[in-house]
């Protein structure tokens, strides 16, 4: 990256090369301050334009650039957008302010406002290029990996190349000196690690186990991996198939067949959905869903400090009263349904 602009816009779901792009920006405005740079993060919900944009005109005491992340973009209020285009018809020279969401499409306003050249979109990759994406990296590494392996990671990882990146990192680490990756080692990863993650804690609800699925979901709090939103969009992804894997047992298929049809790979991850439909039944998994979507909604509403309690009543929710409940917190304090 030779030249820069002002102000940027990037859009997309790819949070690898936007993380790439974002670190390649930052060397080159380093290497034009002589490292003199101090970064700034803000989210919509946290700080107003005003705010950020007094930090930006003013500059830093300390540094002769500012580097501003706006992240949630898509969020700004009406009125900070319009402050932010009027400050973009004359930026600050001592200023790179960086507007960022996983959103495609954005205020058609907004985005007109920024040069042609600041404003990037990146897509998330095709099938065959997270296949092609997975296999080239353990190749880099020293190490080969079977299809099926790629097939599971692709089923449980999400579709960025930075949570690729990351899982596949951590894939390698687990499986020491083995060179040849193959879908066991993937199974061992994912179900028997350590680390508490969001299909861990899957598992263990489709095993009936409260007191368990509570500690798991403690340990992934705890480790700060994702926020609340994307633990419940994990949650959803896998009830969903949990669902669709129900219907097409009702419709008799065997329960390898189904598996086979939507991608259900591996013995201990087959087994685990074998639980969940020996366990609820198609109303309850609607319900469930139903469950999960209500406070999905919530937690984007409320106070930090009220996530861990509302997820408890999640699982408490999904675990022991499958889909039913008495009483769902919502941002007026009243029940949703029962």
């Amino acid at each position: 990256m030779t030249n820069t602009e002002p102000a940027y816009l990037l859009l997309g779901p790819e949070l690898g090369k936007k993380e790439a792009f974002l670190t390649n920006l930052k060397e080159t405005l380093k290497d034009r301050t002589g490292g003199s740079l101090e970064e700034f993060r803000f989210y919509p919900f946290e700080s107003d334009a005003m705010e950020v944009l007094a930090l930006v005109r003013n500059g830093s005491l300390f540094s002769s650039h500012t580097l501003v992340h706006i992240l949630q973009a898509d969020a700004l209020s009406g009125n900070d957008r319009n402050q932010f285009i009027e400050y973009l018809k004359h930026p600050s020279e001592n200023a790179t302010v960086i507007f960022s969401t996983e959103e495609i499409k954005i205020n058609k306003t907004f985005e007109a406002a920024f040069p042609k050249a600041g404003r990037h979109v990146f897509w998330e990759l095709f099938e065959n290029e997270k296949k092609s994406w997975i296999t080239g990296f353990f190749k880099q590494t020293g190490h080969t990996i079977d299809s099926e392996a790629v097939e599971l990671i692709l089923d449980v990882v999400e579709n960025n190349t930075q949570e690729m990146k990351r899982e596949c990192e951590r894939i390698i680490l687990a499986a020491g000196e083995k060179t040849t990756i193959e879908i066991e080692d993937i199974e061992n990863f994912l179900f028997h690690s350590k680390e508490e993650t969001v299909f861990s804690l899957f598992a263990k609800m489709m095993e009936g186990k409260f007191v368990s699925s509570l500690e798991a979901l403690g340990k992934i709090l705890d480790s700060g991996e994702g926020s609340p939103v994307q633990l419940i969009g994990g949650l959803l992804w896998q009830f969903r198939k949990l669902l669709d894997l129900r219907g097409l047992l009702d419709e008799h298929y065997s329960f390898q067949e189904a598996c086979d049809r939507l991608g259900i790979r591996g013995k201990k991850n087959q087994a685990n959905y074998q639980a969940g439909v020996s366990k609820y039944t198609r109303r309850e998994l609607e319900k469930i869903l139903m469950a999960l979507a209500d406070f999905d909604a919530t937690l984007r509403q409320v106070r930090s400090e009220m996530e861990p309690t509302l997820l408890e009543m999640l699982v408490y929710t999904c675990v022991v009263k499958k889909g039913s409940s008495e009483f769902i917190y919502s941002s007026d304090c009243t029940s949703k349904w029962a």
